[in-house]
């Protein structure tokens, strides 16, 4: 009979399952636009057939069983799915019939990158990048000797010289260097011709050191500094090489007494000085907090269980933490038995009071931070100044 029920086991039930996620991904991927996979799908023109599409029971009779670990897959990628251009598949199988999939003519033969690599015991990365360096297959794997690209010789200058050993000595990469030979420049044009600043590769840039060319980039690792942060320190802040590397004081900074420190040491103690500061800020930070809700406590009076009194005095009768209450009445606007935690706190303001509440304390602390900003740059200034005269 067509429309007999037929009994299912707990694992067909779950195998029936899992085919309908397949059909509700096949569907969503070649007919709905905000699938991640619809461009290379139904952007491409792949559809699903009527039968599939209409009956999802068509699709699983189709395709039953599923096998353990494989996957749906077209025969033809070009096509769409119906069931005579559809298979189950292993993640492998479905890897060598991909669109994007890498084969190499090896020895005559039309094979996969992947089974090479594996064969051959060499990661496809590396296959890949000594195949864009000119290399050919054979030589990619080993079967054939080659001559490595950062060791070709170049005529510089009238003199045969080593590709790398040109670049280097110009403040440039090889990588660049080769290219630029290869869109038709000269070598001298290569090397000579600056980096644009966008798209330019950075630690291609040469300095003047002592008399030579330096990559910024060695420099940066001989003094122990990140070569961002010293690229950013030259061209962002206008800051001098040997400023930028630690050696000279930075602009607006105390001068640092450098006689007989390694790199090492001046790195350490740069750490130890920026963590120093940072601890005195915070702390100076919290004093003037503290000093702060003492006046405030010292002045508000309030009625708490019947007694009128500073909130100092209620502290120190009841207890608390000064800080902590002052907050809760003053900028919570608790009342003074929620604030000692005499009543528990339930609903807060809400609504247009909770804006308003919300827009005045933001105002108001970031008024705090301007003026200790401002008390904190006045009291620098005479540091520097009485630095810089010793």
């Amino acid at each position: 009979m067509p429309n007999e029920t037929i009994p299912l086991s707990d694992s067909e039930i779950v195998k029936v399952a899992e085919l309908k996620g397949i059909w509700s991904n096949m569907i969503s991927r070649c007919y709905s636009p905000r699938n991640g996979g619809y461009p290379d799908y139904g952007g491409r023109g792949i559809t699903v057939c009527d039968r599939w599409r209409i009956s999802v029971v068509d699709f699983i009779r189709d395709m039953w069983p599923r096998p353990d670990g494989m996957t749906l897959e077209r025969k033809n990628n070009n096509l769409g799915y119906s069931p005579e251009n559809c298979r189950w598949a292993t993640p492998d199988d479905q890897n060598r019939n991909r669109r994007v999939s890498s084969y190499i003519t090896l020895l005559g033969q039309r094979r996969y990158l992947m089974d090479v690599a594996a064969e051959y015991g060499i990661q496809h990365t590396t296959i890949r990048a000594k195949l864009r360096s000119g290399l050919t297959p054979e030589q990619a794997v080993g079967l054939e000797p080659h001559t490595y690209p950062l060791l070709e010789i170049i005529t510089f200058q009238g003199q045969e010289r080593p590709l790398n050993e040109v670049a280097e000595e110009n403040g440039m990469t090889p990588v660049c260097v080769r290219k630029r030979i290869r869109n038709g420049m000269t070598p001298e044009q290569a090397v000579a011709t600056p980096l644009s600043s966008r798209g330019g590769n950075p630690t291609d840039k040469a300095v003047d050191w002592n008399g030579e060319k330096r990559s910024l980039k060695s420099l940066a690792s001989e003094f122990h500094q990140k070569y961002p942060l010293v690229h950013a320190r030259i061209h962002r802040l206008g800051w001098t090489l040997k400023e930028a590397l630690r050696i000279d004081p930075p602009p607006g900074r105390r001068a640092w007494n450098d006689a007989g420190l390694t790199p090492e040491e001046r790195m350490h103690r740069s750490r130890d000085y920026n963590k120093s500061y940072r601890k005195q800020k915070v702390e100076a930070r919290q004093l003037a907090k503290l000093n702060e809700c003492a006046s405030y406590a010292q002045s508000a009076n309030i009625s708490l269980a019947g007694q009128s009194d500073t909130i100092a005095n209620h502290i120190a009768i009841r207890g608390g933490d000064l800080i902590q209450i002052c907050n809760r009445i003053r900028d919570l606007n608790w009342t003074p038995e929620e604030a000692f935690g005499i009543v528990k706190r339930r609903n807060g303001p809400t609504g247009a009071a909770l804006v308003e509440y919300n827009r005045a304390y933001k105002a108001r602390r970031k008024a705090e931070r301007l003026a200790a900003r401002s008390t904190s740059q006045e009291t620098d200034v005479p540091n520097q100044q009485s630095s810089t005269g010793a």
